[in-house]
């Protein structure tokens, strides 16, 4: 009896470490670590829920990597790759993987509950490190030759709203003002590049 119990107990483990592997390859990024958007999705629902039921405090913050159609055009996908991981390891970083997610090609979301302006300043600055580092690391892979067409330099704008009780229903509509604040920082970008491309 002994024995089978312990058996039991060992195939129960394997199963919950099955599962929960199953689960986090449904729900991460394979390429970069980060929730997918399957996972977004369900936070985007509970968050959601959460508004009807008058009990949502978050905020939203949207990232995208500027010049990414640049680098792939002129240095190849391989290098594009390392400038969406390089995004990905600032988000982990500064905002944390629970945090983060990938829900397109060069697309990232961070939604946090419970924060404040002061929060996401810290946030905002411990972000900005983490790409330095990450444009060092970059700088120190000698991935291109040196005559290359373009640098290979990580850059990524955002935008960041809050949810307002008062006046937000849905969590898109959060979304939404995060994502125009996202474009005009990627405006100023290229602003000061002297370049109105959007990408």
């Amino acid at each position: 009896i002994g024995e089978l119990a312990g058996s039991i107990r060992l195939m129960a483990k394997e199963i919950r470490e099955y599962i929960a592997y199953i689960h986090a390859q449904a729900y991460t990024d394979g390429m970069t670590g980060v929730g997918n958007k399957t996972a977004y999705m369900d936070v985007m629902k509970q968050l959601d829920r959460k508004i009807q039921e008058d009990l949502a405090e978050f905020a939203v913050v949207v990232f995208d990597v500027n010049g990414l159609k640049t680098v792939n055009d002129n240095l190849g996908h391989e290098c594009g790759d390392r400038i969406i991981t390089g995004t990905a390891n600032a988000l982990k970083k500064s905002f944390g993987a629970e945090h983060s997610y990938r829900i397109g090609g060069d697309e990232f979301i961070v939604v946090l509950e419970n924060m404040t302006d002061i929060d996401l300043e810290k946030y905002y600055r411990d972000f900005d490190a983490a790409v330095e580092e990450e444009n060092e690391k970059i700088a120190g892979e000698k991935l291109v030759a040196e005559d290359a067409p373009v640098q290979l330099m990580l850059a990524v704008s955002k935008g960041a709203s809050f949810y307002v009780p008062e006046q937000d229903k849905e969590y898109k509509e959060v979304f939404k003002r995060a994502d125009e604040e996202m474009y005009r920082d990627k405006e100023r970008f290229y602003r000061g590049k002297n370049d109105r491309r959007r990408r």
